[in-house]
């Protein structure tokens, strides 16, 4: 079995009908019974080609996992590529706590032409989660969201207490209760309305990105125009690139996406300084002048 970082080398791999399997707290018998119904379900696919691909994929998982002891408990992520070989990752100890803590099924794939890892890697992480709270008239609740996970606790008549005791990013509800509680505490982020489970995040990922906008401006786009300073930023990706390998950059400004790939294509002991994603909300916005103006990146050297 593989330790769940090696997944990092199947982010980019592509082919026909990949699957990817996510097990846990699942013995070995229950788990073949599993992949037995997905295989009677399959079988139901009009499409001959799709329904032999699909077919091969997960049998030879099925085939592999029936030569393990029975009993045998499962908590792992199974890649199954286009040679039907199943490859294993084992789930660590507190990524198992937050799926049983999340209520994530125990047994679940995906299809697709790659490997939904990265889903996978939020689904076990706590690393995005942020509190938020719900109000509906006199009682609200505490929500704990990321981008594919979320789990919401039992209401309270005590707003105030629900208020002050949590770190909440985000409180969204009933516009005449928000709006009263938007002078009682300032500092806080609102949202006067419903919002559903994706909108939560769409709204603090908006929240974030303003945040995150105005800092560079602060620290960066204001700090340009002194000529004195000028040369304490690092332009153009490649050069951006070439400061993180010589360990000369001390604060990134980066888009998400092209974080990601620096992530994939430089050593992980290069990154020991403060990274701040920078995306953009709309046209015209800073997050904007970093992708036009600048090409998504800025460093900010050490000297």
């Amino acid at each position: 079995m593989n330790n769940f970082d090696k997944l990092d080398n199947y982010i980019y791999t592509k082919n026909k009908m990949l699957y990817t399997f996510c097990f846990y707290k699942t013995h070995v018998t229950d788990t073949i019974i599993y992949l037995a119904n997905l295989l009677d379900k399959i079988n139901s696919m009009k499409d001959n080609f799709k329904r032999k691909l699909a077919t091969d994929r997960v049998y030879g998982l099925k085939s592999y996992l029936e030569l393990m002891e029975p009993t045998q408990k499962i908590n792992a992520i199974y890649l199954v590529d286009d040679k039907n070989k199943p490859m294993g990752f084992s789930l660590e100890k507190s990524q198992i706590e937050i799926l049983s803590e999340f209520k994530i099924p125990c047994s679940q794939y995906f299809c697709d032409d790659g490997y939904n890892i990265e889903y996978i890697q939020k689904l076990v992480s706590s690393t995005e989660i942020v509190n938020v709270i719900s109000i509906d008239g006199t009682s609200g609740k505490l929500i704990q969201i990321d981008s594919v996970k979320n789990k919401h606790h039992d209401s309270t008549s005590n707003l105030d207490t629900l208020i002050s005791t949590n770190k909440a990013e985000l409180i969204f509800g009933t516009p005449n209760t928000i709006q009263a509680f938007q002078k009682k505490y300032p500092d806080k982020q609102y949202f006067c309305g419903k919002l559903s489970n994706d909108q939560i995040w769409e709204q603090i990922i908006i929240n974030t990105n303003v945040k995150t906008q105005e800092k560079f401006n602060t620290e960066v786009l204001t700090q340009m125009t002194h000529p004195d300073k000028i040369d304490l930023f690092v332009f153009g990706r490649k050069n951006v690139r070439e400061a993180i390998l010589s360990y000369a950059v001390k604060k990134l400004f980066v888009t998400s996406d092209i974080f990601a790939k620096y992530k994939i294509n430089i050593p992980a002991e290069c990154f020991n300084f403060d990274v701040i994603i920078v995306d953009k909300n709309t046209s015209g916005d800073y997050g904007d002048t970093l992708i036009k103006n600048f090409d998504g990146v800025i460093a900010v050297k050490y000297y």
